[in-house]
């Protein structure tokens, strides 16, 4: 049976789509041989890998690695939800729509007693506005919360189920402690927490 592909990824933001297409054409310039042992560029007789450059990015420019970093994170995780949508269509053998249907028949409708509990809990940011003229839009206000609940519950399962490994590491921030920091606790601990004061 042919399983029509689901798109139920939202669009990526420009950003991410200009960090990638900047990383694929420089890797494809090279003939792709940034995939062989990750060197990047090669000067005389030595190389600088892609950890080297990723290592310098972070300590020169913080804030756009950990952009580069949240672009990949993101683009990996609509890529994983495609390949479980995928093999869940696949499994069930049905179409996109019917499985939708059946993820969203999950969704507990909005009532009245709700509405109406979230304007008296959030009545100061109304705006002076009454709970007529905002009803409506407190209800579909709750409704997509309940439907992006149910949809991230159905992925956490399908991953559990299936089993998924995420490997790209974390942007980390190598800090130079002193010998005469002060410190507490013991030497060789698995986490360090460093606290930055400001005396002046």
């Amino acid at each position: 049976m042919r399983v029509r592909r689901a798109r139920w990824v939202q669009p990526v933001a420009f950003l991410a789509l200009a960090v990638l297409a900047v990383g694929c054409a420089s890797s494809e310039a090279n003939g792709g041989k940034e995939a062989e042992g990750s060197v990047v560029a090669r000067v005389g007789d030595t190389v600088i890998t892609s950890a080297e450059l990723d290592k310098e990015v972070s300590k020169r420019d913080a804030k756009a690695f950990q952009a580069y970093y949240d672009a990949k994170k993101r683009v990996l995780d609509q890529m994983i939800n495609q390949r479980l949508i995928d093999a869940e269509l696949e499994r069930r053998g049905i179409e996109e729509n019917e499985l939708r249907t059946q993820v969203m028949g999950g969704v507990a409708p909005v009532t009245d007693e709700d509405v109406r509990a979230f304007y008296d809990q959030n009545q100061a940011q109304m705006g002076g506005r009454t709970y007529e003229q905002v009803a409506a839009q407190i209800t579909n206000h709750l409704t997509n919360l309940r439907r992006q609940t149910v949809m991230n519950d159905f992925f956490a399962d399908l991953k559990k189920k299936t089993g998924v490994e995420i490997l790209i590491e974390p942007p980390r921030t190598e800090v130079k402690i002193a010998a005469n920091d002060p410190r507490k606790g013991p030497e060789g601990a698995p986490i360090t927490l460093v606290e930055f004061s400001d005396f002046q």
